[in-house]
């Protein structure tokens, strides 16, 4: 779980899923979104892939994937990505489940919400959920299975069984599941700050729940989370025309970080950590441990004679530090004396470090 989004959730998601490997089974769950947010993901091979539909442990060996009850489903997109799969590597040998209960992107979603941006210009990246998500709420959204009833829609029903999706029913699923003792790791998708009951600064959020609490609720049964991760990196980038406090406008700094949107492939907004956000994203996901990632960006700072920067309340007062986090894989009295920070502020443990953008660029604490 995340704060405003792009933090790594799907490096973390990668990292706990070789974590909690076992011989019984491995499942990677999505509970929420939709195509409005997107995953970069690292194959077994070395491939780098952006996905925004299926969950990122269906590209990793051993690895059930299931999309679940709170996303709003593309089928196109789904499509896509399960050819994109296939041709990564045809040899994965995961299975695919979808919730029979999932509601479902129409075309007509996808129109109403282009042309409901072109008149308010709210920042959507017109993948029509927010039209999927209000449909829903307005009792006349179409869930899953019911747009694959029908002769119809036959054949979108064997193109999902070509690539060995299943259509399932939650609580026989997971049931099932856990008779067989699989191992599951649900991942973050957008972040807190932008949550649509908790976020930041509303309008400006999205159409779902993205506390922990929020995203077991869009499993479709009731799983009891053993270890809760949130994921930040040491600045913080958004979309939006709103302004956060210690905001830095640097487009050097932007390419070299690689900051544009997964999904939409927009410049994003760069601001530095903000403890008041950060203490409020921890209330609500209440995390076991802390991933931070991207903390290698920051030599950056130091090669061009820049400070990096922590906000610690709201007058936008900053700490500044004039020092490289890590050298040579391990902290220095600057990073040292930045988690300490985190880890008071959040009451949790800062124990993973990433220093590169593969899910195996991690220093463990």
């Amino acid at each position: 779980m995340g704060g405003w989004a792009d933090e790594g959730k799907g490096k973390a998601t990668q990292y706990y899923l070789k974590k909690y490997k076992n011989n019984n089974g491995l499942l990677c769950i999505r509970s929420s979104g939709g195509t409005n947010t997107g995953a970069t993901v690292y194959t077994e091979s070395g491939d780098k892939l952006s996905i925004h539909m299926l969950p990122v442990g269906a590209f990793m060996p051993n690895c059930h994937a299931y999309i679940g009850n709170a996303v709003y489903v593309n089928f196109k997109i789904l499509l896509d990505e399960l050819e994109l799969r296939h041709k990564v590597n045809e040899h994965l040998d995961g299975k695919v489940f979808l919730s029979k209960y999932a509601h479902v992107v129409t075309k007509d979603c996808l129109e109403r919400d282009a042309a409901k941006e072109a008149e308010q210009k709210m920042g959507s990246t017109k993948n029509g959920v927010s039209i999927a998500a209000s449909d829903k709420y307005s009792y006349r959204g179409t869930t899953v299975q019911q747009a694959l009833r029908g002769e119809r829609n036959k054949d979108m029903l064997m193109s999902l069984w070509s690539y060995g999706v299943k259509i399932v029913d939650p609580f026989e699923f997971f049931r099932k599941a856990e008779m067989a003792g699989w191992n599951m790791v649900l991942e973050g998708t957008q972040g807190v700050g932008l949550d649509v009951n908790h976020g930041f600064e509303y309008p400006y959020v999205s159409s779902g729940s993205f506390s922990t609490f929020g995203l077991l609720d869009g499993v479709g049964y009731a799983l009891a989370p053993t270890d809760v991760c949130m994921v930040l990196k040491p600045y913080g980038s958004y979309f939006g025309p709103l302004r956060e406090l210690g905001d830095f406008e640097d487009n050097e700094f932007r390419k070299f970080a690689g900051e544009f949107g997964t999904t939409t492939n927009r410049p994003r907004n760069l601001c530095w950590l903000d403890i008041d956000k950060i203490q409020k994203v921890a209330s609500l996901t209440k995390p076991t441990a802390i991933m931070i990632n991207c903390m290698d960006k920051l030599d950056w700072f130091i090669e061009h004679g820049k400070p990096w920067c922590l906000v610690t309340d709201n007058s936008g007062q900053k700490i500044e530090f004039h020092d490289r986090p890590i050298v040579k894989g391990k902290l220095t009295r600057a990073g040292t004396h930045f988690i300490k920070i985190i880890e008071e502020m959040t009451d949790a443990p800062v124990k993973f470090l990433g220093v590169g953008p593969r899910h195996d660029d991690i220093i463990e604490r």
